[in-house]
């Protein structure tokens, strides 16, 4: 996999012209680009925000906060900004993520760096950087800094006259906060018209601005910074540390490589499987190494994949990584449709539409993919799962089957949709059926192995994921927001698995029948679904139980209905139809029905079906015959509980899906 992100690297560089370049400094911008800051929308943020620049005036000896340009892509080469690093780190970044390393960090620690470099032995390199720059950071630290308790701070006296008036009420009303603090609040002030100490708004990108002008729109400076910046994300690992004339892990040539790892997504992936993170700095390369050439090209490949390839897919934070044989262009829009492709709430047919379109301009007829899910905390980078390989046309073969479902049961009609995202849900943690924090730390492993044998086609356990089915359905039951068409969603996804790899368990005989189902669209159903129904009998009787039970329900909500509507209780209420409260639902066990407990089912229906006689709009005498001729013997068919209340489950979900979709072709007919 590494290897592929090196490909992708080479395939970016090589579309910038990079190693068409003769002058250095032109290739390490072009290098750098790729590693800063990309200028994209907020999640959630119709229109692109505005950086915030500190510009400062050295004419009038004051400064101020003002809105910059929009953070758009057109924009990246301008900002070129670059994430703060580590809380250890010094700041050197002129253009960063973060505006509060403007308010006391930036030039000193800037100089810091700079200085305690020219004394090691990165001297030789660091004369790359001219002195005039030291110098020049030297007067803005002097001239707008204060030093307070061995620290610098903005010397607030210079701020520009308006935004001080700001600052020094903010200083009045919150006389303990501390210098970042009360910046923080007097940008909210400023810009979002908002009284609060909250960031949450501020924009992703904060620059320093000298005079109106960007760092690198002065001649005398902008190479020094160039250098230094591509000094600390790049060159330092061979400066400081390299190792001579070994063999790189990846390119397989003798170069000078790195004597440490460096890469922001911790995994390896190259002809040395076994790499250690914890193994001592100076033995590290013994591992892993990595020459020149190839560390740029993977940075390169990395950082566009954190940046441009990074979604959430099931809920979980997850990286596509193109799986590269060769350096390919115009490679961008094909990967980032699979996202949506993945996470399509309806139809996949524009995606897939658009993916072939794309694939056709190339010459490759398929292309594969990784997915990579993983756990970012601060600078923690935990993987939780790599599914690799996954082809392309494997994968929208697969799609297709829930799209052949939606259509052929109408389910748009419905608003309904039936993607990988409601498997998810329906067998899986989530809010509506467990605790936010239960489902981040035990269950991503579950859902993860999961999506792994769906898209690679392993052997799942039907048994298995009935249980799964069952215990969420009861949990978001009891919180009162489970789904009804989830069990009959849940019938069309093990046909789909069928499909895709024979379910363990799945087709198995059980019982007899002489009777013929005689309602049509059950018949239908049993033949669709036939690895499920067709040589199960106690399954068809337990499904054909539910659809029983379903009248059973309507005719309860409807008389309750009718009942409120006749304007009994507070006056107020009246004319107002209030859901039923409790139903027949309510006395089924969905945590598992013993079979021996089945009998007992049957009568009980059988009782309430008498009683709601009148409000049960069609009555089908023949299904009882069906009923007790498939569920002959069931205490003796070793069927588990859950099983039971699944199938009686199905049936339900299925009589309701087909009443609203009479009910809704009725009302489009009117």
């Amino acid at each position: 996999m590494i290897n592929s992100l090196r490909i992708l690297g080479k395939s970016i560089l090589q579309a910038e012209g990079y190693y068409d370049k003769s002058e250095e400094l032109e290739k390490r911008k072009i290098f750098l680009k790729h590693q800063s800051i990309p200028a994209s929308k907020k999640q959630g943020k119709e229109e692109p925000e505005h950086a915030i620049a500190l510009n400062f005036d050295t004419q009038k000896r004051e400064f101020r906060f003002d809105s910059d340009r929009e953070i758009t892509p057109g924009y990246r080469d301008y900002f070129f900004a670059f994430k703060v690093g580590s809380s250890g780190d010094k700041k050197k970044f002129l253009s960063t993520n973060a505006v509060s390393v403007f308010y006391k960090k930036i030039f000193a620690e800037t100089l810091e760096y700079i200085d305690k470099k020219r004394k090691e032995k990165t001297k030789k390199w660091f004369s790359s950087i001219s002195d005039r720059y030291d110098t020049f950071i030297s007067e803005l630290r002097d001239t707008f800094y204060i030093k307070e308790e061995k620290e610098y701070v903005l010397n607030n006296d210079l701020l520009r006259m308006d935004q001080k008036q700001v600052f020094d009420k903010l200083k009045g009303e919150f006389p303990r906060a501390n210098v970042e603090e009360l910046y923080d609040r007097l940008l909210n002030q400023v810009f979002f018209y908002r009284a609060s100490k909250d960031k949450k708004d501020f924009p992703p990108i904060a620059l320093i601005k000298i005079n109106g002008r960007h760092i690198l729109e002065y001649e005398d400076y902008r190479e020094s910074y160039i250098n230094l910046v591509y000094y600390d994300l790049f060159e330092r690992f061979f400066v400081e540390n390299a190792q001579k004339d070994k063999i790189c892990h990846i390119c397989q040539n003798r170069a000078e490589t790195t004597g440490e790892v460096s890469l922001p997504m911790k995994f390896y992936g190259t002809t040395n499987e076994l790499y250690f993170e914890n193994l001592k700095n100076k033995n590290a390369y013994k591992s892993f190494s990595i020459c020149r050439d190839c560390l740029a090209e993977v940075l390169t490949g990395m950082r566009y994949v954190e940046n441009e390839l990074q979604d959430y897919l099931l809920g979980i934070s997850v990286h596509l990584i193109p799986c590269f044989e060769e350096e390919e262009q115009q490679f961008e829009r094909k990967y980032k449709n699979i996202f949506k492709l993945l996470k399509a709430n309806k139809s996949y047919k524009e995606d897939v539409d658009e993916i072939e379109s794309l694939v056709k301009k190339s010459e490759k007829k398929n292309f594969a993919f990784s997915l990579l899910f993983f756990d970012k905390q601060k600078n923690a980078f935990d993987i939780l799962k790599l599914i690799s390989n996954i082809e392309y046309k494997k994968l929208v073969k697969k799609l297709e089957h829930f799209d052949d479902f939606r259509k052929a049961y109408d389910l748009a009609l419905l608003n309904q949709s039936f993607t990988l995202n409601d498997v998810r849900y329906n067998f899986f943690p989530s809010e509506s059926s467990h605790n936010a924090e239960d489902i981040r730390k035990l269950y991503r492993k579950d859902i993860l192995n999961f999506l792994e044998a769906f898209l690679h086609g392993y052997s799942i356990s039907y048994a298995d994921m009935i249980r799964r089915f069952t215990d969420i359905y009861n949990r978001r039951f009891h919180r009162d927001n489970s789904d009804i068409l989830a069990p009959f969603k849940a019938v069309l996804f093990f046909s789909i698995l069928n499909k895709v790899k024979p379910l363990k368990g799945m087709a198995m005989k059980g019982g007899n029948a002489v009777t013929e189902v005689q309602n049509e669209a059950f018949r239908k159903f049993f033949e669709t679904h036939e690895a499920i129904y067709k040589e199960n009998y106690y399954r068809q009787g337990l499904f054909l139980l539910g659809t029983v039970i379903n009248k059973i329900v309507v005719a309860q909500q409807k008389k309750a209905s009718q009942k409120n509507e006749g304007g009994e209780g507070d006056e107020s209420k009246k004319g107002k139809p209030k859901k039923a409260t409790s139903t027949f639902l309510k006395k089924l066990n969905y945590s598992g029905i013993p079979t021996h407990r089945v009998s007992n089912l049957l009568a009980e229906v059988k009782n309430y079906t008498e009683i709601y006689d009148e409000q049960i709009s069609y009555k089908e005498p023949e299904i009882w015959g069906n009923i007790m001729d498939r569920l002959q013997g069931i205490e003796n068919s070793g069927m588990k509980g859950e099983e039971v209340v699944f199938y009686i489950l199905t049936g339900i979900s299925y009589a309701g899906y087909l009443g609203m979709i009479h009910s809704k072709k009725e009302k489009g007919e009117k």
